[in-house]
């Protein structure tokens, strides 16, 4: 039992050293932190799949990666959050889908997100912003429709990346080209 409770004091003790300032921590005032929470209400619809890893939940995924990928987990000490929303296209307006797109493509670069990537298929449509900070990158936007799929993404992830990195992402996600 000693033993058990000595593991558990370490690992508290560890969490609280590793864990940032408590003013740093609401990840909503990073530059790159996009809101994706009135997508929702511009479709109509709720997302089919929401994933926010951030503060504690990201440094569980990098504990867990550090054994499997331990190239992966160091990139992700880099990072402050990942943020996914998913929609099924059908039976969505498709002007709609397409004016919601717009709206926050413009709300990106009024925000000064740069294009990184533009991708248009007659099936797909991609776009890759970046928002940088100095020389580092704080934070990507990825926006992505797929007919064929029926879905479309939007992920967020935010975090003080450094764009010699952006590979190994590219890599790790099976994001050629990047």
């Amino acid at each position: 039992m000693t033993y058990y409770k000595n593991i558990i004091n370490l690992v508290v003790i560890l969490l609280v050293i590793s864990a940032k300032p408590i003013a740093a921590q609401d990840i909503t005032d990073h530059s790159g932190y996009v809101d994706f929470s009135e997508i929702s209400s511009q479709l109509g619809v709720e997302a089919d799949k929401e994933i926010n890893i951030h503060g504690a939940m990201l440094r569980l995924v990098i504990a867990a990666a550090r054994k499997d990928d331990p190239e992966l987990a160091e990139l992700l000490t880099t990072v402050d959050g990942i943020f996914v929303r998913g929609y099924r296209l059908s039976g969505l307006d498709v002007n709609l889908v397409q004016r919601q797109g717009r709206t926050l493509r413009a709300e990106l670069e009024r925000s000064s997100w740069e294009i990184f990537l533009k991708v248009n298929d007659r099936d797909e449509s991609v776009q890759m912003y970046v928002k940088t900070n100095g020389l580092d990158i704080a934070g990507i936007v990825l926006i992505s429709s797929d007919q064929r799929s029926d879905e479309m993404i939007y992920l967020n992830i935010v975090g003080n990346i450094d764009p010699e990195q952006l590979s190994l992402i590219g890599d790790k996600f099976n994001m050629g080209g990047l």
